[in-house]
């Protein structure tokens, strides 16, 4: 799992909380050393930045579908 993964993009922290239920290992990587390790393997930040794109676009699109579901609206009043 990723987390803060927008803050690589933005250059600004994110207002989340992660919180575990099990006893967990992290691993926290500064943007620096990231874009520093791209730098060292292209194909390595292509690859990643590829993925973080193709998630941001899935949480979109799950998003969007509930601005289009009319259900959703039920009862909303109309302006």
């Amino acid at each position: 799992v990723v987390v803060g993964e927008l803050s690589l993009l933005e250059e600004a922290p994110r207002p989340v909380t992660a919180v575990t239920v099990t006893p967990t290992t992290l691993l926290e990587i500064s943007r620096a050393d990231l874009f520093r390790h791209f730098e060292d393997h292209p194909r390595v930040g292509l690859t990643v930045l590829k993925n973080l794109g193709r998630s941001f676009c899935e949480r979109w699109r799950r998003s969007e579908r509930g601005y289009r579901d009319p259900l959703l609206w039920k009862g909303v009043p109309d302006d």
